[in-house]
C-alpha cells in the first residue's frame, strides 16, 4: 500500500467572512489530496466562527478547529498556536484571503521531496514561493509579488539577509516535520511566525524557492501584512523628502529585527556555527555603534534587504 506524505495546512482566521469561503473552496480544489486543515479564529466578530463550523460538519474527516478561550492573541501568535497541533510530515501556513492556485500543494511537495532527497529528513527545511498580486475582486495587479516588490529571492535565502527581512511570504510556505519540532515554541519577540522558521531555515537548515506564483494574493484595507511598498522613483523621492518619518521606521524596524535576533541566537546558539553566531550577534548591536561602523558591518556582513533600492535606503539613513 502506497504510503502518500501528510500535509497539515493551518489557517489563522480573524474576522475572515468576506473571504474565508472562496480560500477554503480553494483549497478543497488541490490537485493533492492528502491534506488535513486546521483552523483556529481570534475572537471575531462577524460570522466567521460559522462559516468554519460549517465546514467542520460538511468535512470532518478534512478539517478540525482549534477552540480555546476566545481571546484576541494576533496573528503571531495564532498561527503558533495551530503549529503546535500540526502532527503531519509537512506544514502549510495559510491565509483567510488569499486564493491557492490547483497545484500549490503538488508543486510545492515535489520540491520539499527533492530537497529532502538530497538533505534528509533530519535537515529542517524550508520551500517558498512566488505570488500574482489581486485585489479585492482578484483582477490581476502584478503576475509575479517579486518583481512587485523588487525582491530577489535567490540573494534573499541567506542567514544574512533573513535577519533583516523574510522573502518566505507565510501563505507560500511548506516547512518539514524537523523544522516544526525545531521552531516551537514561537517565542513573543518573533517578529512573524514565518520570518520565524524562515530564519531557522537559513541558519540551521535549508531552503529553496519555486518561480512559480501557487497564490493569488489579495490586496484589501485590512491586511496585515500585503504587497505596499511601491518602489517606483516618484514614490522613494516623496518619501525621501519626509527623512524624519522615513528614518525613524528604518530605526524601528531595526530594533525589532535586533530583539528577535537576540532571542534566536539565545535558543539555538549550541547548534549554530561560531560565524553564524558571530554574525547574529553583530547584528544586534548594530544600533549601539557609531555611523561608521554600523555601515562598515552592514558591508562585512551582508545585512542587506533582498532588493537594491530598500537596501540603499537603509544605508543611508539607518
Amino acid at each position: 500500500m502506497i504510503q502518500y506524505p501528510t500535509i497539515d495546512i493551518i489557517l489563522a482566521t480573524y474576522n475572515g467572512e468576506r473571504f474565508l469561503r472562496a480560500q477554503v473552496q480553494s483549497i478543497l480544489n488541490q490537485t493533492y489530496p492528502h491534506w488535513r486543515l486546521i483552523m483556529r479564529d481570534d475572537n471575531s466578530t462577524d460570522r466567521t466562527p460559522d462559516i468554519i463550523r460549517g465546514y467542520i460538519e460538511k468535512y470532518p474527516d478534512k478539517m478540525e478547529e482549534i477552540v480555546d478561550s476566545g481571546t484576541n492573541i494576533g496573528v503571531c501568535r495564532n498561527f503558533a498556536k495551530l503549529l503546535e497541533r500540526s502532527t503531519a510530515d509537512y506544514t502549510m501556513f495559510c491565509d483567510q484571503d488569499d486564493i491557492w492556485m490547483p497545484m500549490k500543494i503538488a508543486l510545492t511537495l515535489k520540491k520539499m521531496l527533492t530537497m529532502e532527497g538530497a538533505n534528509g529528513k533530519d535537515v529542517p527545511l524550508l520551500v517558498y514561493t512566488d505570488m500574482k498580486v489581486v485585489d479585492d475582486n482578484l483582477s490581476v495587479v502584478a503576475d509575479s509579488f517579486w518583481r512587485n516588490q523588487a525582491f530577489n529571492p535567490e540573494i534573499g535565502k541567506s542567514l544574512n539577509r533573513f535577519l533583516v527581512s523574510n522573502v518566505a511570504t507565510g501563505c507560500t510556505v511548506m516547512i518539514n516535520k524537523r523544522l516544526r519540532i525545531l521552531s516551537l515554541p514561537i517565542p513573543r519577540e518573533a517578529l512573524m511566525h514565518d520570518w520565524w522558521v524562515g530564519l531557522l531555515s537559513a541558519a540551521l537548515g535549508k531552503n529553496a524557492y519555486l518561480s512559480d506564483a501557487t497564490v493569488l494574493y489579495r490586496q484589501h484595507d485590512a491586511n496585515v501584512v500585503g504587497a505596499k511598498w511601491d518602489v517606483s522613483i516618484k514614490t522613494i523621492f516623496k518619501k525621501m523628502l519626509n527623512f524624519n518619518k522615513l528614518k525613524n521606521i528604518n530605526r524601528d524596524h531595526l530594533m525589532k529585527t535586533q530583539q528577535q535576533a537576540a532571542i534566536f541566537a539565545s535558543r539555538y546558539e549550541k547548534l549554530l556555527s561560531p560565524g553564524d553566531y558571530e554574525k547574529i550577534m553583530v547584528y544586534t548591536k548594530l544600533n549601539t555603534m557609531s555611523f561608521t561602523r554600523k555601515r562598515f558591518n552592514i558591508i562585512r556582513y551582508g545585512f542587506w534587504w533582498a532588493g537594491f533600492i530598500r537596501s540603499a535606503v537603509m544605508f543611508m539613513i539607518i
